[in-house]
């Protein structure tokens, strides 16, 4: 377990339950993003991309990013089993022990970190309420702001490539999102609020459809992933970030290799920022492929995108990194 997996456990209460609503809690793993770009990398890459050489800084934005990832998981996490967080007093307490650290780390970098803190969790909680699923791009970056508040703290804002990087991140992040959406369609049905980008906003019969158009969604998905990010290269100068993006390219490339024999119809268009998911061809598509046998997608997650193997770890020094802090 690295420190900032053993500091979320820390943070939480003594008893704090370990599953609610029969879900297990994210594991401090999963919380921190071990491995991963947004998450416990993203202190590094900053550092990287930013030439900022203080050890102290490089130690504060990792343990800074590792605490605001884990609350957006919790939180999430909260949201999607359908609790009120006022009944599990614990795990409110876990969140506000983050939120006060978040913000102690914070103060060493900006003059108004309560300020900033308060501003970027208020823009955070409502985006999940009033997510809007004509702006997917925006709501989606809405949704996940927390994770680019260290985009606000000197001397990160004061950079000229300060909306360069945090530009690209977001892409990156939409990347992801896609990716998870693909796999949970039939999941987020479920949820209390839908926010899923290829049904939110859709009626329950088009959402079914959808649903089941998976095989003819994926080649032309996995095609449209790639093209987006691959232009993502030329913002990064740092082996983190740049190595992130090879491998998801990769990645990429991999799973349309394995699906070639699906069709493909081209069900995407725009950038990221002006993403748009085209209805019409999918029942267009249906028409003309009335039977297309549904592979196994289980192994389509952001988690296999996102996350460095170990190897790549120890090639670009990332796990002496987060040993040393």
């Amino acid at each position: 377990m690295t420190e900032y997996e053993s500091r979320i456990v820390e943070l939480a209460p003594f008893n704090i339950e370990s599953s609610i609503a029969g879900n297990p809690l994210p594991s401090p793993s999963h919380c921190v993003g071990t491995g991963k770009l947004l998450g416990a990398l993203l202190g590094r890459s900053i550092s990287e991309e930013f030439r900022i050489g203080e050890r102290s800084f490089k130690k504060t934005i990792t343990q800074l990013s590792c605490l605001l990832r884990s609350y957006i998981v919790i939180d999430d996490f909260m949201k999607d089993s359908g609790v009120e967080l006022a009944d599990f007093p614990d795990v409110e307490l876990w969140l506000k022990n983050i939120s006060d650290e978040c913000i102690e780390l914070i103060s060493s970098y900006t003059a108004n970190s309560t300020e900033l803190w308060c501003h970027y969790l208020d823009t955070y909680q409502r985006a999940y309420v009033s997510f809007d699923y004509l702006r997917p791009f925006e709501s989606v970056i809405e949704k996940c702001n927390l994770i680019f508040l260290p985009f606000e703290l000197e001397p990160v804002v004061l950079h000229h490539r300060r909306n360069e990087v945090l530009e690209s991140l977001k892409y990156y992040l939409f990347a992801l999102q896609l990716i998870d959406d693909f796999q949970d369609m039939e999941e987020d049905q479920k949820a209390p609020k839908n926010h899923n980008l290829f049904v939110t906003g859709l009626e329950k019969e088009t959402v079914r459809l959808v649903a089941n158009a998976r095989s003819i969604i994926a080649r032309s998905l996995f095609g449209y992933i790639r093209e987006n990010i691959s232009r993502l290269q030329g913002s990064f100068l740092g082996d983190t970030a740049l190595s992130t993006i090879q491998h998801s390219l990769s990645w990429l490339c991999d799973k349309e290799k394995e699906h070639q024999s699906l069709p493909y119809i081209e069900v995407f268009s725009g950038q990221f920022h002006d993403y748009c998911f085209d209805i019409e061809k999918i029942h267009s598509a249906l028409s003309i492929y009335t039977y297309v046998e549904t592979p196994c997608f289980k192994e389509i997650r952001a988690e296999g995108m996102h996350t460095l193997d170990p190897s790549l770890l120890q090639v670009f020094g990332v796990e002496r990194m987060l040993d040393e802090g």
